[in-house]
């Protein structure tokens, strides 16, 4: 088989180290050339590859074509069934089923790699930005989070399919991508292509730019934020309301999300008007709703 560029292996190197990694196969473009260059940079003996099947119409097809690049590439594939019902949601459903499937399946010490592009972090700051994002939000997908590794975020899904095609792996084009019920697939499509002929062909590169800008902020709020205790017993969590009266807003509000999600339950994390009502009670005292039954 035909190697990769040796920038593509560069990148895939120095972001695992010396560890053995899962790659989170999905039959497309992206994720055929990061399997590819990962077993270049360490050797089929490290590498496992993982493919989710949700069940849907397009599976059967990428489940064939992850198959076909694992047997090119020479490492063996593990098939995880993570069943999704047509309807509302799908999109965020499937994902939130596919990254449960995911960590099941990675062992002890691997790191899961995925093959977010630079398109990818683009079209998640456009998102996440139309939904009112903060810059946590706003920085966008992490390159590196909880033994998720992302190696080729800088690098372009147009480059990764020209790869592809250069060393012949047998990958698929995923038709749920140009599904208009999905956001992304929307994005995609329509507004992307749009900004670009306004802004040109760095449009993408400039995005994911604020993307990290904004996520070295992010890290340093977050840091201010940790100093913060939050004790949390049973159903309540406790946070010291002076503190939280005095602290400057980006930092307080990260100590009451901190606090909200601590005792969260799936269908409430609390919102950014929770947020600011939990400060306004710091600061003003008394007792205040919030949403789901929650008083602050």
């Amino acid at each position: 088989m035909a190697v990769p560029s040796q920038r593509l292996i560069k990148l895939v190197a120095e972001a695992v180290g010396d560890a053995s990694c899962v790659v989170a196969l999905g039959g497309g473009a992206d994720s055929a050339v990061l399997l590819a260059s990962t077993v270049a940079a360490i050797g089929a003996n490290r590498t496992r590859a993982v493919f989710v099947a949700h069940g849907l119409e397009t599976s059967p097809l990428l489940e064939i074509a992850a198959t076909a690049i694992t047997a090119r590439c020479g490492v063996p594939l593990d098939v995880r069934r993570a069943p999704v019902e047509e309807g509302p949601n799908l999109e965020a459903r499937a994902r939130d089923a596919r990254y449960a499937a995911l960590a099941v399946a990675v062992h002890q010490g691997e790191l899961l790699l995925t093959g977010h592009t630079q398109d990818d972090q683009a079209e998640t700051v456009i998102m996440r930005l139309a939904q009112g994002a903060g810059a946590t939000g706003l920085a966008g997908i992490p390159a590196t989070r909880e033994g998720i590794v992302r190696p080729f975020l800088a690098v372009s899904r147009a480059d990764l399919r020209d790869e592809a095609d250069a060393i012949r792996l047998p990958y698929v084009d995923d038709p749920a991508n140009a599904d208009d019920r999905f956001t992304r697939s929307r994005t995609r499509a329509s507004v992307m292509p749009i900004l670009e002929s306004s802004y040109g062909d760095e449009t993408k590169s400039n995005l994911a730019r604020s993307s990290e800008l904004l996520r070295v902020d992010d890290a340093y709020l977050d840091e201010l934020a940790a100093g913060i205790t939050v004790r949390v017993d049973g159903a309540r969590a406790f946070v010291p309301a002076a503190a939280i009266a005095t602290l400057p807003p980006p930092v307080a509000a990260r100590v009451v999300r901190r606090a909200m999600k601590s005792i969260a339950s799936p269908g409430f994390r609390g919102t950014s008007r929770d947020v600011s009502s939990v400060v306004a009670a710091a600061t003003e005292g008394g007792t205040i709703q919030l949403g789901s039954g929650w008083l602050a």
